[in-house]
């Protein structure tokens, strides 16, 4: 199957915005010292951030509460952080001034984060990643998974994020999200499982022709469904390594797709895919009473690769479909040690 991918959109303002919030980072440093002087001579009193009156043309109000010193603060790291790497992050102004807007990038389909030059690339499966990566500050996020792509990231690999089918900028107007989605298209007769194949592999294809990837030094990783599709992909490709936590290992074991036919579903259950896993390296993280999606029918499957592919395994006890953040970080060390 041939996806057709979208012409790339280039941000052309980038060196623009970059001078424009340097600027103003020099502007509001310069702005801030004058008023800590004027304060401490003319008022005597400590250093406080200040507002402009409702008549800005009248005077300057220097009395501000806590509120005001935590925005002005914020606005000067925003500003600073934005133009540090010589370009601007547009996203994160948008993101602490609370706009919303189309990602241009949706239209690719894929975000890529470039590493050191020459770097291995860790393709993960799960949409786009927190503004925190793309300027290198810590993790602060719900999702733990986060800490494994920042790991990787900081070793210096390119991180390759794209969403998983029905979520994110591959939902489609009036689809349910996530595994419903995935079962609405099955109902209308879609192949969601070789789509998302289709369209990882012609978005990796087309990075390696760029120069910016080598397929041959690329790592998957995935958690649940997520997973479920590193070892599909894994299976049709060989790249260098697939780490899988929590994995989703069949369809018929999720109420999602419960009055499916079993006969369509139960083809893309990972076991058939042993055969091709055969030689590959693979993580394979999962817990001893995950109900959410079988434990049972995971430890077949892991009993089904161990045989054939270089399989290193971690059973955590009690956590049912959680990934503790320290399996992350044990993943995102057994991903480092896979490609040199």
């Amino acid at each position: 199957m041939e996806i057709k991918q979208e012409p790339e959109i280039r941000l052309t303002t980038d060196k623009f915005l970059g001078a424009f919030f340097r600027s103003l980072s020099v502007i509001i440093i310069i702005w801030l010292v004058w008023f800590a002087y004027r304060n401490r001579f003319l008022r005597n009193n400590a250093f406080v951030i200040f507002r402009f009156s409702e008549n800005l043309t009248s005077r300057i109000d220097p009395v501000f509460s806590p509120d005001d010193r935590i925005i002005g603060y914020s606005i000067l790291i925003v500003c600073m952080v934005s133009c540090s790497s010589g370009k601007s992050n547009y996203k994160s102004i948008e993101m602490f001034l609370g706009l919303s807007s189309i990602n241009p990038q949706c239209l690719n389909g894929y975000w890529f984060y470039p590493g050191k030059p020459g770097a291995p690339t860790l393709l993960y499966i799960g949409g786009e990643l927190p503004y925190n990566l793309s300027v290198r500050i810590p993790t602060t996020t719900n999702h733990p998974d986060i800490v494994m792509t920042d790991f990787v990231y900081n070793a210096g690999w390119n991180i390759l994020a794209v969403d998983i089918p029905a979520q994110g900028c591959d939902q489609r107007p009036g689809e349910q999200a996530g595994l419903s989605g995935w079962a609405d298209r099955i109902a209308k007769g879609e192949n969601v499982i070789g789509y998302a194949v289709a369209k990882y592999s012609n978005i990796i294809n087309k990075l390696e022709s760029q120069g910016k990837i080598d397929k041959t030094r690329l790592v998957i990783s995935g958690t649940y469904r997520a997973a479920y599709l590193s070892f599909h992909l894994g299976s049709e490709i060989k790249f260098a390594a697939v780490a899988g936590f929590a994995p989703m290992v069949r369809m018929v074991d999720l109420t999602e797709f419960q009055g499916l036919d079993p006969n369509t579903i139960n083809q893309w259950d990972v076991i058939n895919l042993t055969p091709k896993l055969s030689g590959l390296d693979i993580y394979f993280e999962y817990d001893d009473s995950d109900t959410r999606v079988n434990t049972a029918d995971q430890v077949k499957f892991l009993n089904s690769i161990i045989p054939v592919a270089n399989v290193s395994y971690y059973e955590t006890n009690g956590e049912g479909h959680n990934v503790p953040e320290q399996q992350y970080i044990d993943g995102a060390k057994w991903i480092l040690s896979q490609v040199k």
